[in-house]
């Protein structure tokens, strides 16, 4: 347990190389049983091997488009029974979608803008039951909206940047409280600030990804979460390998991103 818990705080120490093309990852001791990654340069590609890994049990959890190519996390034994995949170029018919899924008893759990589309990921049986979709032109014009969703009882669980616009979404009864939100142009410097909150003032890191050339975490005081950490690496392929390396001490990813 001390050779791991020495690990973790070197996979948060900050790097030197701060201008160089990171892929992070988020990891919790989730319930998952089982996860994998799976990479392909083309949607058709990558469609085939969503659909093959939800005949085996599989289900996806996050989607990301990095560095050209489609990147999935598949996970096993998640609280979810059925899952819908959704690509579209307008964020109005997401939104539209949106609203029937949760109609039928879907949530939408992550949201991706990418190749000039939107990409949506809806499960069944999600602990999501209220959601919320607010967009804005502007990040500060987004930071007031954040603003007012909290004052409602809504929390964040997912930012997107797409099309000239900042889309968040936001849940009620996630359990989350008291939430941060931070953006910087230095991973340096947000790697810094989430140490400081989590280290010294107990918060948990709920959300990390890259957009519009800055940094964003997002931070709760509390998380379904008792364990946490960042891995990072400077290749797809080293990625792979710290997700192998801290997947055997059962924590797996709950969220992806690719950035400088």
């Amino acid at each position: 347990m001390k050779k791991f818990l020495i690990y973790l705080t070197l996979v948060l120490n900050l790097s030197a190389f701060d201008g160089y093309q990171k892929w992070v990852g988020l990891v919790a001791n989730t319930h998952y049983s089982d996860q994998k990654l799976e990479k392909k340069l083309f949607w058709k590609d990558f469609k085939k091997s969503y659909l093959k890994n939800i005949k085996n049990g599989y289900i996806l959890t996050n989607i990301k488009y990095m560095n050209g190519k489609w990147v999935g996390v598949f996970s096993k034994n998640a609280p979810y029974k059925e899952i819908a995949l959704i690509k579209k170029r307008y964020l109005g018919n997401i939104l539209k979608i949106t609203k029937i899924f949760n109609s039928n008893g879907f949530a939408l759990i992550d949201l991706e803008y990418a190749m000039g589309e939107w990409i949506a990921i809806y499960v069944k049986k999600s602990p999501y039951k209220v959601q919320s979709i607010s967009y804005a032109k502007k990040w500060d014009n987004l930071a007031f909206v954040i603003k007012r969703e909290w004052e409602r009882g809504y929390k964040i669980v997912d930012i997107e940047h797409g099309h000239r616009k900042w889309v968040a979404l936001f849940v009620k009864g996630s359990g989350l409280k008291n939430q941060l939100i931070f953006r910087r142009d230095s991973y340096h410097k947000l790697i810094k600030l989430i140490l400081q909150y989590t280290k010294k003032q107990g918060y948990k890191i709920t959300k990390l990804d890259y957009a519009k050339g800055k940094w964003i975490a997002v931070l709760s005081k509390t998380s379904k979460f008792q364990k946490e950490s960042i891995i990072k690496a400077y290749s797809y392929k080293n990625f792979v390998k710290e997700f192998e390396k801290i997947k055997k001490h059962k924590m797996f990813l709950i969220d992806i991103g690719y950035g400088y």
